[in-house]
């Protein structure tokens, strides 16, 4: 699946981090399964299709990764966790676009989950743990960075420090704000929930304003404030933050990237004058 946009000035790529299939009560939350199957089917392990989506950003010298999928060094408890494929990966999705790792030189991430940030490192031929992105900073939100090393997920193992400490020994992480202006046209957006440090990323081009929403809006049955996962830190923060998030979406047109829908990944916030509730409108390639 791939899109591609200009905003004006900026132009955005989606592209796969790999794709997964992870458990849909866990992806759904309080919703019954039959609600959700209908909507997400099934397989017999009750596991649904997902995509880890990435976004690729180019601006002028600037090439900006967004998220970075689950990665290619797994362990077995995790790709049994994530059902995903060591081959289909962000290293390897962007070798294919044309798009070698050296050119990265900012990654951006929303928050420190394996399946967002698993692909910042991977294993060189010795085995050892290296940047993905040698010439990169790597910029994650100051709240996040203190829960990721807090150990205060929604479970035990909800970060792995294998993802980021080799980037802070090499001198690559970048902890900053909640609202951090990354550079001009590109800055963070504190949207709380998911976890409490979880940031959207705003692009600003000349014509267009693209969020990608992280795991503030993972899949479009989602639209619905209340309609969260169960592995949200505090979902009641949660929906008050999208019920925030959506009204701003909205009055300002923004264009919305979500990380894991599967099917329409790109869209735009519309709100019903019948009913006042807010549903999505596919914006298509």
């Amino acid at each position: 699946m791939e899109y591609s946009i200009d905003l004006g000035g900026i132009s955005v790529h989606l592209v796969s981090g790999g794709r997964n299939r992870v458990d849909g009560g866990g992806m759904l939350g309080i919703l019954p399964k039959i609600i959700w199957n209908r909507w997400y089917p099934a397989d017999k392990k009750n596991r649904i299709h997902l995509e880890t989506h990435c976004l690729l950003v180019k601006k002028g010298t600037e090439t900006i990764l967004i998220e970075t999928g689950c990665g290619n060094k797994l362990n077995d408890k995790e790709k049994a966790f994530y059902s995903v494929e060591d081959s289909d990966w962000i290293g390897a999705n962007l070798a294919n676009i044309g798009v070698p790792p050296e050119d990265v030189n900012k990654v951006l991430l929303t928050h420190l989950h394996t399946d967002h940030a698993g692909g910042c490192v991977t294993r060189d031929s010795s085995g050892k743990l290296v940047s993905t992105f040698p010439n990169a900073e790597f910029f994650v939100s100051k709240k996040e960075w203190e829960v990721a090393n807090s150990g205060s997920g929604i479970t035990p193992n909800a970060y792995n420090n294998e993802n980021y400490q080799p980037l802070e020994e090499a001198g690559q992480l970048r902890i900053v704000s909640e609202d951090a202006q990354i550079c001009p046209g590109v800055r963070f957006l504190p949207t709380p929930g998911h976890t409490l440090g979880h940031v959207s990323i705003l692009i600003e081009g000349q014509e267009k304003e693209l969020v990608f929403t992280g795991d503030l809006l993972p899949l479009a049955k989602q639209i619905v404030p209340h309609y969260n996962m169960a592995y949200d830190t505090d979902p009641v923060l949660k929906a008050k933050t999208k019920q925030t998030f959506f009204r701003e979406a909205c009055d300002k047109e923004w264009i919305l990237a979500m990380s894991h829908e599967p099917a329409t990944p790109i869209c735009r916030i519309v709100e019903e004058k019948e009913t006042g509730r807010y549903v999505l409108e596919n914006v298509g390639s």
